[in-house]
This record gives structure tokens, sequence and C-alpha cells, in this order.
């Protein structure tokens, strides 16, 4: 009962996962030690640990307006731990990587978009001036590089101006 209330629903959903990331969800700030003490009684349980450094707390304010700063601050001020580890907070506009593709709270989505052509544009680079071999190199770019950016396509709406700029890059670094 502490995950987040849809709005435009009944449903409440508390987390999501996918092999060994974990998103917990909740509309209030007060809930997230009570599921945060539920994921380390579980862990404990398991045999597993967490890595607090890959964990971060972030969020967007809708109700309160706050601004981006002084909602990040009041996150920490509510010192929220697990298994007495300070949790990293993140500004809802600061970019986190879950599941491989990187995201943002506050989902400002060109920022998004200028971090993914980044990534690529360094990935070529450092593709070019690999001693891999020119069949190996094309591999690489094909099968993790393209692969990288299209999937990420599944959670950021890229228009087709966009596409076509990451695919140039790609088409270059060929």
């Amino acid at each position: 009962q502490h995950g987040y209330r849809f709005r435009t629903s009944t449903t409440c959903e508390s987390s999501g996962a996918y092999a060994d990331d974990l998103v917990i969800l909740t509309n209030k700030i007060t809930s997230i030690q009570p599921q945060l003490d539920k994921l380390r009684r579980f862990t404990k349980w398991a045999g597993m640990e967490l890595s607090i450094p890959k964990c971060a707390l972030t969020g967007s304010p809708n109700k309160e307006y706050k601004k981006p700063a002084t909602f990040k601050t009041y996150i920490q001020s509510k010192n929220i731990t697990y298994d007495n580890q300070q949790i990293p907070v993140l500004h809802q506009n600061e970019v986190y990587k879950y599941l491989g593709i990187q995201l943002m709270p506050s989902l400002k989505w060109n920022t998004q978009k200028q971090v993914t052509t980044a990534k690529l544009l360094k990935q070529c680079n450092q593709l070019l001036t690999s001693p891999a071999t020119m069949r190996q190199k094309q591999k690489i770019l094909n099968t993790v590089l393209r692969m990288g950016v299209t999937y990420s396509f599944h959670a950021v709406p890229y228009s087709i101006p966009t596409i076509q700029k990451l695919d140039k890059i790609i088409i270059a670094t060929t």
C-alpha cells in the first residue's frame, strides 16, 4: 500500500524489476523508507546485497511545484537510508541510467536525446581509434552501438530528425 497511485485509475504500482534492476515507485516521500525496509528484509532473506553507489532517489514534484533544487534538498532532509547507508539523491533533471537507458524523471526529452547523441559520438570515436580490425569494428558498430540506440527508442520519443541525426553519426563512422 506504499506504491504509486495513478490519478486515472485505482491501480497502485509499487515496483518494477528486470534482471538485477529494480525501481520502487511511490507518490509519497513518507512511503520510501517503508519500501526500502521491506527491500532490506527481502535481500537479507535472499542473501543478496544492494550496491548503494548504483542506487538513487529521485522524483518530480507534481503537486508541490517546488523548484528542482528545493525538491532535491527536501528529499535529502528526510535522511532516507538502506541498511544505515544514505541513498544518493538526484535532481529531477539529472540523468539516471535504468535498464541501460539514460532517463530523467522530469521527462525532458531534449536533454535525454542530447545525452544519447553525445554517448554515441563518444563510442564511435573510441571505436574508430580502437585496435580492432575493420571487420570487428563493423560488427561492433552494428551489434552494439546501433542496437544500443535502437533499444532506447522504447523509452524516449525520438523525432524523425533526431533519428536521422543519430543515423548520420553511425553512417559517418561506417
